[in-house]
């Protein structure tokens, strides 16, 4: 089925043999195929009209401000701003992304001819004597996508750009919320550090007065040691609270993309009051960036699986070619040979080959339809988590702001008893290391209660704009 002819031959005749041959070859496939097959829609996802309804609009899931920013710190502020442009884990996921975006161009210039230069030199000796072939030309090729098999290969491979698009924005709100619970945390932590200074100070006037009274005999040496001994707590504590202050800023510079060395965050305020809960929806879960890429990623599967289905179907591919041959380069562009070609190819047998593919991309679809659903149950689960658990941290820090009230009163009257003989030493001791322990266990509590916000603002997928390396790589 190949015919060759010079330029010569009258052109409606040429066109005329062309329409024939291809009108031949689709005859035969649609003979040989017999009826197409839809793989499509054959489930049902939740949330899937929700996220159906916001595919394709990029505004959703930068519709809001930066949540981190409703804790008013521009410390944080500025550390997340860093990290979303310097992390080198979310570095790695948009190369992932552009790795993706490649791949998909790739898959589509299926869909377009191809058209190649060719050139060569044949030379062949016989009993000494040379005899040269030159060639010159051009050559295309094209398969015509009469099933919808190649199309269904590109498809797939853009759904699977929007799938590690999302990917990039569950690596940048991992990062954020990375950040935020870090910085909270070292916040709590000199804060910790401050209240232990205080508590110290105040143990060792009270070691002074101690001692002044033991030398009156006021005081007996067991009360001494007992307040030795607490002090030499507090000082534990002071190193404990220490070595996690560098630790949490070695914490900070790893995620900023920077080297821990001899780095100090100094913080310049206390832990954030919150705000309001926000308002919460069913739609609202869908704005994670996790469920969307589960759901491309079973849409993309789908995909597949058309391909490999139309993979049975035979595949009918044209090429064409417009060359000249000659023995000497004087003559090369004055003898031009055009060739036009169609080939047929049927799968007739393949020992099962194909239909084991088609198998295993329903498998893989069903498994992907699977994670969907437990993707989408553990997001609900999270954000019913930091709810509950906000509300009850709540409850915990007003019970501790009323032990404290208590304690604080408490020392006071044991402290008065003491020294109206009513009392021991040792009943001060207590209470007042029942004072400095609830003064500690509050600003733990607070902190927790903050963490539980940012829990909520990650199972929600906060609210921000992720960061754009296309500009930074351009103006690099």
């Amino acid at each position: 089925m190949i015919e060759k002819f010079k330029p010569a031959a009258p052109e409606k005749k040429g066109i005329q043999q062309i329409g024939k041959l291809i009108y031949a070859l689709c005859l035969g496939l649609i003979l040989i195929s017999g009826p197409g097959c839809s793989v499509y829609r054959t489930y049902t996802l939740p949330l899937e009209e929700e996220i159906k309804a916001i595919e394709g609009d990029t505004r959703m899931p930068d519709s809001q401000d930066p949540w981190w920013e409703s804790f008013g710190d521009d410390q944080l502020n500025r550390h997340i701003a860093t990290a979303l442009d310097r992390n080198f884990s979310l570095t790695a996921a948009w190369e992932r992304l552009t790795a993706a975006k490649a791949v998909a161009r790739k898959t589509a210039s299926s869909l377009y001819p191809s058209l190649n230069a060719t050139g060569g030199l044949d030379r062949e000796i016989d009993r000494g004597e040379k005899t040269d072939q030159l060639t010159f030309g051009a050559a295309a090729s094209y398969e015509v996508d009469l099933w919808g098999r190649i199309r269904s290969q590109t498809d797939a491979e853009a759904l699977r750009v929007q799938a590690s698009e999302e990917a990039f924005r569950t690596a940048a709100l991992s990062l954020s919320a990375d950040i935020a619970v870090t910085w909270m945390r070292l916040i709590e932590a000199y804060s910790q550090h401050a209240l232990l200074e205080r508590q110290l100070r105040t143990n060792d006037n009270t070691l002074e007065i101690l001692k002044a009274r033991f030398a009156t005999g006021l005081v007996r040496s067991e009360d001494i040691l007992r307040q030795q001994l607490l002090n030499r707590e507090i000082e534990e504590e002071k190193i404990i609270v220490e070595t996690e202050m560098k630790t949490l800023e070695h914490q900070i510079s790893l995620l900023r993309g920077e080297l821990p060395l001899n780095k100090t965050y100094r913080v310049s305020r206390a832990l954030p009051v919150l705000t309001p809960v926000p308002s919460l929806s069913s739609g609202s879960v869908t704005r994670r960036p996790d469920i969307r890429k589960a759901y491309f990623d079973i849409r993309a599967a789908d995909k597949d699986l058309a391909a490999a289905v139309r993979d049975q179907y035979p595949q009918l591919t044209l090429s064409a070619s417009y060359i000249s041959e000659a023995a000497t380069p004087g003559n090369l562009f004055s003898n031009w040979i055009t060739a036009l070609a169609g080939a047929v190819v049927s799968p007739l047998f393949d020992g099962g080959r194909r239909q084991a593919e088609v198998s295993r991309r329903e498998a893989l679809r069903s498994e992907l339809i699977a994670l969907y659903g437990e993707t989408v149950l553990q997001a609900f689960r999270e954000v019913e988590d930091a709810l509950i658990n906000e509300k009850n941290q709540g409850r915990r820090i007003k019970n501790l702001e009323e032990r404290l009230d208590l304690a604080g009163n408490s020392y006071d009257q044991v402290r008065l008893g003491y020294f109206s003989g009513a009392n021991d030493f040792l009943s001060v001791l207590v209470a007042r290391y029942q004072l400095q322990s609830v003064e500690r266990d509050l600003l733990l509590a607070r902190r927790n209660l903050v963490e539980y916000r940012i829990s909520l603002y990650r199972a929600l997928a906060g609210g921000f704009k992720t960061p754009d390396k296309t500009k930074k790589q351009k103006d690099s």
